[in-house]
């Protein structure tokens, strides 16, 4: 059985697929929800990218944002070292304050 390749996603593709669903970085993301890669991202990227899409890109593009990266949120168990994060299935939720 062949692994799946694995990719992190910093903050700036996640913004850009929040703005636009037909950029490349969209397509990253669906290709991830497809399960040919699995997405990895650190709980600051995730809520770096909610941050700025709030302010910059307004409420249509935070709901796209929740809607394509539902696989990357951190309600799932860390990788080994404790930084990044792999999830599937994972119900839509606001993440988590910032401590």
């Amino acid at each position: 059985m062949t692994a799946v390749p694995r990719v992190f996603l910093d903050a700036s593709v996640l913004i850009a697929a929040a703005a636009s669903r037909k950029g490349a970085s969209s397509v990253v993301l669906a290709i991830c929800g497809r399960g040919l890669l699995q997405a990895l991202a650190t709980q600051q990227v995730l809520r770096e990218a909610e941050r700025n899409i709030e302010l910059k890109l307004g409420d249509d593009a935070l709901l796209r944002f929740y809607a394509e990266a539902r696989c990357l949120l951190p309600a799932c168990s860390s990788q080994p070292g404790g930084t990044a994060f792999q999830c599937v299935g994972v119900p839509l939720t606001r993440l988590p304050a910032r401590d």
